[in-house]
């Protein structure tokens, strides 16, 4: 048997959390690290809540307003920015 401390650390003071657990002796290294993965994962909670929705923003502003000729130019991370930004304007 292998014996192998699983860790969590961020840069958050207080965060870090530790375990350890046993695995037989001819595990591969990508076996452990998916197994120390899920138990890792075990010590978090996470989730996500929309903030806004595109739904309520004028595609063709927002194009214009970025200078934004095909949507397809856009990452996920820029459109998002780019979504809030406008929303923004709209609500003042």
């Amino acid at each position: 048997m292998k014996e192998i401390k699983i860790f969590i650390r961020t840069d958050k003071k207080g965060s870090e959390c530790e375990d350890v657990i046993f695995v037989a002796d001819n595990v591969t290294d990508d076996e452990i690290f998916e197994y120390a993965k899920n138990v890792a994962f075990n010590f978090i909670d996470w989730g996500y809540e929309i903030l806004s929705d595109t739904k309520d923003v004028d595609m063709d502003k927002f194009m214009t307003v970025f200078g934004i000729k095909d949507i397809k130019e856009l990452s996920f991370e820029s459109a998002g920015k780019a979504v809030m930004m406008l929303q923004k304007k709209d609500n003042k």
